[in-house]
C-alpha cells in the first residue's frame, strides 16, 4: 500500500511508450528518447527548465568532474565503454567554480573519453579555450589554425557602434582586405595585401600591383601638396627625418635637418655606368653643387720652388701633344668623359700658371718700357 503514492507520481511524471521506448518528464506523449517539459512561468517564479547534474560529495576537491557522456554502441561486451563524446564540468576553485569542457574521442578502440580529450573549455572567467584546457585569454585558440570561411564576412575589431576595422578576404580569399568604418555598419576597403606577395596602401578595391603599391585620390594629392610625405621615417622624440611623396607630377625624396645616405650605387635612367655611386642617364639641372676634393688646391703654383714651363718649353709641348700639359687628350675625354672636381682643379691649376706667364710678361714689358725711356731721353739730348 505504501508504494502506492510512489507509482501515482510515476505515473504523473512519467510515462513511458512501449512502442518508440521514449520516457517523458511532465509530458505524457514524449516525442525522443528523452523528453523534459516544463510548464511553469516566470510568474511562478521558475527561471527555466533545466537538468541537474551534481557530484554531492561534501568539499569535493578541485579537479573533481561531473557531467555527460555520450556513445553509439551498444551495451554488450566488449563495446559497453566506448563513450566518445562527453561534456564536463571540473571544479577549479571553491564553491564549486570551476571549467566547462567540450570532448570527443577519435581513438578506434574501447578508450572512453577522458580530459585528455578536451577540445575547447569555457572558464569562470568566460576565457574561451581551443586546444587548451587553461585559456588565458578571451579566445585562445593552441595547436591548430583559426580558420573563417566566407567571402563576405570578416574578422572585425574596434568599438560596439563606432569606428571599426574589418579584416577580409576578395577573390575566393585571394587577396586579404583591410576595411574601415566609422560606425561598424558600412566598410570601405582601404588596404589590399595580395596573394602573390604585392602590398597595397590606399588602393582600396584595387589589387595592388607591385610589391609595394602606395595609391592616393587627387584630391589627397591638392591636399598633401608635398608638405605631409606618403611614407616617412619617424625619430620618436623629433617627428619624422626622412620622407617620400608624389606632388602630383614628380617623386620626391627629401629628408629634414639631415641627410639622406644611400649605402649603395643609386642609378637614374636605364643605363648604368659601371664604378660610380650616382649614374644618371640624361641630363641634370642643379641650383647648387659643390665638390670637396681629397688632393691639395693648386695653390701650389705660387710656391717659390715650383717649376713653370718657359714660353718655348709650353710651345714645344704643345706641339708634341696637341693639349695642355697635366690636360686630358680630348681623344680620352670622349671615352672616359672627366671627373669634375678634378678638371676644376687642373683648370685652376692652368690659370694660376697663366696668372704667372702674366706677371712675367708684365714684368718683361716694364723693363723694356723703361730701357725704351732711356733711349728716347739719350737721342732728344743727342738733338
Amino acid at each position: 500500500m505504501k508504494k502506492a503514492p510512489l507509482l501515482f507520481v510515476l505515473s504523473f511524471l512519467c510515462k513511458i511508450n512501449s512502442n518508440a521506448q521514449n520516457v517523458g518528464v511532465g509530458t505524457t506523449t514524449p516525442e525522443t528518447i528523452l523528453h523534459i517539459a516544463e510548464t511553469k512561468t516566470a510568474t511562478d517564479g521558475a527561471d527555466g527548465v533545466f537538468v541537474n547534474i551534481q557530484n554531492t560529495t561534501p568539499l569535493a576537491t578541485s579537479g573533481s568532474l561531473t557531467g555527460i557522456r555520450f556513445r553509439m554502441d551498444g551495451v554488450g561486451t566488449p563495446v559497453n565503454s566506448r563513450y566518445k563524446g562527453g561534456l564536463f564540468f571540473q571544479k577549479t576553485g571553491s564553491f564549486g567554480v570551476g571549467t566547462l569542457h567540450f570532448l570527443t574521442n577519435n581513438t578506434a578502440s574501447n578508450t572512453s573519453v577522458s580530459m585528455a580529450d578536451a577540445r575547447m573549455s569555457i572558464t569562470s572567467l568566460g576565457e574561451v579555450g581551443i586546444g587548451t584546457t587553461v585559456p588565458g585569454h578571451k579566445m585562445h585558440v593552441t595547436g591548430g589554425d583559426f580558420f573563417l570561411e566566407s567571402t563576405t564576412g570578416a574578422f572585425r575589431y574596434g568599438n560596439n557602434g563606432g569606428d571599426q576595422w574589418g579584416l577580409g578576404t576578395l577573390g575566393g580569399g585571394q587577396n586579404l582586405l583591410f576595411r574601415t568604418s566609422p560606425d561598424g555598419t558600412t566598410f570601405t576597403t582601404q588596404h589590399q595585401f595580395a596573394q602573390n606577395g604585392n602590398v597595397g596602401f590606399g588602393t582600396g578595391s584595387t589589387t595592388p600591383a607591385a610589391r609595394l603599391h602606395v595609391s592616393t585620390t587627387s584630391s589627397e594629392v591638392a591636399r598633401l601638396n608635398g608638405t605631409n610625405p606618403y611614407l616617412s621615417f619617424h625619430d620618436n622624440t623629433d617627428g619624422y627625418k626622412g620622407y617620400l611623396w608624389y606632388d602630383g607630377t614628380n617623386m620626391v625624396l627629401g629628408a629634414v635637418a639631415t641627410n639622406i645616405r644611400l649605402s649603395g650605387n643609386v642609378v637614374l635612367g636605364s643605363a648604368p655606368a659601371v664604378g660610380y655611386r650616382l649614374s644618371v642617364d640624361g641630363k641634370a639641372i642643379f641650383e647648387e653643387a659643390r665638390v670637396q676634393l681629397s688632393t691639395a688646391w693648386p695653390d701650389y703654383v705660387f710656391a717659390h720652388d715650383y717649376k713653370l714651363l718657359s714660353l718655348g718649353e709650353l710651345e714645344r709641348s704643345i706641339a708634341r701633344h696637341k693639349h695642355l700639359p697635366n690636360m686630358p687628350a680630348a681623344s680620352e675625354v670622349e671615352k672616359n668623359g672627366f671627373d669634375l672636381g678634378d678638371m676644376n682643379k687642373r683648370l685652376v691649376e692652368k690659370v694660376e700658371e697663366l696668372t704667372l706667364y702674366i706677371i712675367d710678361l708684365d714684368k718683361k714689358k716694364n723693363a723694356l718700357e723703361a730701357r725704351l725711356d732711356i733711349l728716347e731721353k739719350m737721342m732728344a739730348e743727342k738733338k
